[in-house]
């Protein structure tokens, strides 16, 4: 059985569906957003909830939903499900192919994200987010050296920023192809900082009873870890490389793909 991601890579490489079992569930929530946005701390917060169940086959959460979405994994009888999709990177658009499910995509400010990706997640992890998602991203110029050398001219800082900005134009392209039915955005910001308001919100967008205790474990942390790690160059390139769409995935949070309107 697989196990790790290393492993999960064979499946992603074979040409199948990452999403061919999304059709038989039972009405799934999906999470997903670029890497290290707190994407994690969401799924656990809504799986909390009363009507949701749980998986649990790997140490990792997301893995567990890969491999259930794509078909490794019995299918559960009738539960529904809070599963954790950010792997799906450059195959994003089988979301697409489905209308069974609703999506939360978290928006988070572009220092902390790096920061963590920096921080707090291995080297392979971000060299298989630049391959398929961050090398979109460059120039010509640096399309070609990347062809010929790989991921090894590129700062780990820099594979950061553009995997980051390519997440976010993904974002776009989603928010203009699914109905506001179906997809939510989320400023994880906002929701650590306000979080009564904000889960209260993703309740109501998911139908499920609010209980006080499941917004217990957010705390606003984010943004000092992250003052406290960069330096000043650092924050320049990431500012230089990601602010626009940073902006451009603000503006969706907080238009009109927003829980609360998309729940009433």
């Amino acid at each position: 059985m697989i196990k790790t991601w290393h492993q999960f890579e064979s499946i992603r490489h074979s040409g199948r569906p990452l999403l061919g079992s999304l059709a038989q569930l039972n009405h799934p929530v999906l999470i997903a957003g670029c890497q290290r946005s707190g994407t994690t701390a969401v799924t656990r917060l809504l799986r909390s909830a009363q009507g949701f169940n749980e998986l649990k086959i790997t140490a990792d959460d997301e893995l567990d939903a890969a491999l259930l979405l794509a078909g490794e994994l019995s299918l559960p009888d009738d539960e529904r499900l809070v599963l954790q999709t950010t792997y799906l990177n450059n195959h994003y658009l089988e979301y697409l192919d489905h209308q069974n499910f609703q999506l939360v995509w978290l928006v988070r400010r572009p220092d902390a994200v790096v920061h963590s990706m920096l921080s707090n997640w291995s080297r392979s992890a971000l060299r298989r987010l630049f391959r398929a998602c961050g090398s979109l991203q460059l120039n010509a110029r640096d399309k070609k050296r990347y062809q010929r050398f790989g991921h090894w001219p590129f700062s780990r800082l820099d594979m950061a920023c553009y995997s980051y900005v390519e997440k976010a134009r993904q974002a776009g392209e989603l928010a203009a192809k699914l109905p506001n039915s179906q997809l939510a955005f989320v400023d994880y910001d906002e929701l650590v900082s306000n979080p009564k308001v904000a889960v209260q919100r993703l309740c109501r967008f998911f139908a499920i009873e609010y209980s006080p205790t499941m917004a217990d474990e957010l705390r606003q942390t984010s943004q000092a870890k992250a003052d406290s790690g960069l330096s000043s160059g650092q924050k320049k390139r990431i500012s230089e490389l990601c602010e626009k769409s940073w902006g451009e995935n603000r503006c969706l949070a907080a238009g009109q793909h927003q829980p609360n309107e998309m729940g009433s």
